[in-house]
């Protein structure tokens, strides 16, 4: 149902909190995040996303620049996973706010963002 909602292409705004997709779920949407030009807004807060999963999405964040919102607290994707994640961050100028607060980000996570 998210793949097909993903595929018309017209939502301003996507919440899939606490729907458990997990890296390979991301892996299975992400391609259809990436060409959808009117999401403003994504939250995937307590999915289980991990480093693959945001790898997946750091491709996301590089090239749609409609995304303005994202939320991914609650998910543990590590020093790895911020490292891709503030990649693609540097690629997209449009981002206005991503929240990240309980994801066990520390000193050694921040200094990608900084």
């Amino acid at each position: 149902k998210t793949i097909e909602m993903l595929k018309e292409n017209n939502e301003t705004s996507l919440s899939l909190d606490y729907c458990k997709i997990g890296d390979e779920g991301m892996k299975k949407i992400c391609p259809f995040l990436c060409q959808n030009d009117s999401l403003k807004e994504i939250s995937l807060i307590s999915n289980g996303i991990g480093v693959e999963g945001i790898i997946a999405f750091s491709e996301v964040i590089r090239t749609n620049k409609s995304i303005i919102n994202i939320s991914l607290s609650e998910n543990c994707f590590g020093v790895k996973g911020m490292m891709h994640l503030c990649e693609g961050i540097r690629f997209n100028s449009s981002i206005q706010t991503i929240e990240l607060h309980k994801n066990g980000i520390g000193a050694e996570e921040l200094k990608y963002l900084a």
